[in-house]
């Protein structure tokens, strides 16, 4: 171990804060938080005494870097964030997890519903920031049956023709006519904006799995709608109320009688191979499950590995649920 280095860990405050661990590239190959920054990183330059794992790290460690925080909640904020940015190498990784499908309504004024996955996201030109990205899913199979539903039920714009609010010039498509589109082309004066937005937050909570909140807001504007004579609307939004109640009555299994939002996560090991299987469910019912193999968990014990899952998934995703209930105790790395 290099001298240098460990002259340069014992200047490191004993303050809450992060570290990166960078190799000979001053590539990042290891983030950790720590209650005692030097304390903890002292930990990486001992001589004996190490697991396994830690003597690779330190094989290919070259350097150390580290972050200052007001506290040890900031420093589990930042060093997830540190985890997505870099996907360093020795941290627990979801394995191909930019090759995971998402669900995303687009930024647009008018947005439209997508798959899409990190690996294509990166690639395109940057979006407005307004983007609504909901996942990871591991069977882009059950996502396109998702959005081929959405679509019979919720008439979202399918186009990429920029639109402002003004008539198009073209005349709205087939989707129009076979009433899986509103042709917010047609204008505002035809289709509110307002009206509009409502379709896209009921395929958001369509997605995060509200389907009380949707169906108990659908029934209000259809009410709505009737008392305002505006009879087209309302049948429009009778029609997408039913086909709801019959999505809920075959794919829904009732779990618990609190109706809480809740994420089962269950670790698997079997000799070097690690996964998670995740249960979401929302307002105690089954949403969806969901198989993850992980990567970087060699020498790792369940609660390590999990603990690892836990930092890199979540933050990954839009929202997490109230509870999580877990096979083991998570145990920081």
């Amino acid at each position: 171990m290099n001298g240098w280095l460990e002259e340069k860990v014992g200047r490191f405050p004993n303050s809450p804060g992060v570290y990166l661990i960078k190799d000979a590239g001053q590539r990042v190959i290891y983030v950790g938080k720590a209650k005692a920054l030097r304390q903890r990183v002292r930990y990486y330059l001992a001589k004996e005494g190490l697991p396994p794992r830690i003597k690779v790290l330190q094989s290919h460690m070259a350097d150390i870097e580290y972050i200052v925080t007001d506290n040890e909640a900031e420093a589990l904020v930042l060093e997830c964030n540190l985890i997505k940015k870099h996907r360093p190498r020795y941290n627990v990784n979801l394995k191909d997890d930019k090759d995971y499908p998402y669900l995303m309504l687009t930024g647009e004024p008018y947005p439209r519903l997508e798959m899409l996955r990190l690996s294509q996201k990166k690639r395109r030109s940057p979006g407005s920031g307004k983007e609504r990205l909901f996942g990871p899913y591991t069977k882009a199979g059950a996502v396109r049956d998702t959005m081929r539903l959405l679509g019979k039920i919720f008439p979202l714009k399918r186009c990429r023709q920029p639109l402002t609010g003004e008539p198009a010039p073209k005349r709205p498509c087939l989707n129009y006519q076979m009433n899986r589109c509103l042709a917010p082309c047609r204008g505002q004066d035809q289709v509110p904006f307002s009206e509009y937005r409502q379709l896209v937050e009921q395929i958001a909570l369509f997605l995060e799995g509200r389907m009380s909140s949707l169906e108990q807001d659908l029934t209000w504007r259809m009410k709505e709608a009737s008392r305002q004579k505006a009879f087209e609307r309302a049948a429009r939004l009778r029609d997408q109320l039913l086909a709801l109640k019959e999505v809920a009555a075959q794919d829904q299994k009732v779990l618990t009688i609190k109706g809480l939002d809740q994420d089962v996560l269950a670790l698997v090991k079997l000799n070097q191979r690690a996964a998670v299987h995740l249960f979401k469910i929302r307002e105690g019912k089954l949403l969806s499950q969901e198989h993850f193999p992980l990567t970087g968990t060699s020498g790792l014990t369940d609660q390590e590995a999990l603990a690892g899952f836990i930092k890199t998934y979540y933050s990954r995703v839009e929202s997490s649920p109230a509870e999580i209930i877990l096979s083991c105790w998570p145990e920081d790395t």
